[in-house]
């Protein structure tokens, strides 16, 4: 069972590594700070900090956005890359 302190303990690691690397994703976060995702949403609910945007979308628009998607419902086959 957590304790107020040990949220305000967890906070400021977590505050102090959303200061130094300003573009991490709540995935760095638990990694680095040694904690779950599911006790940072928890922590960051009672309004320590804001947790950074889920960026996982632009992350693949960048990485495929010289690429076609044609949509194919044939089978189990529902969608194919082209222009490899």
């Amino acid at each position: 069972m957590y304790t107020k302190l040990d949220d305000q303990r967890q906070a400021k690691i977590i505050i102090k590594y959303m200061e130094t690397h300003p573009n991490c994703s709540i995935k760095e976060l638990a990694r680095e700070c040694i904690i779950n995702r599911k006790r940072i949403r928890y922590i960051a609910s009672q309004g320590y900090f804001t947790l950074p945007k889920w960026n996982y979308n632009s992350e693949l628009d960048k990485r495929f956005e010289n690429r076609e998607y044609v949509s194919v419902n044939v089978g189990r086959e529902y969608g194919k890359w082209t222009g490899y």
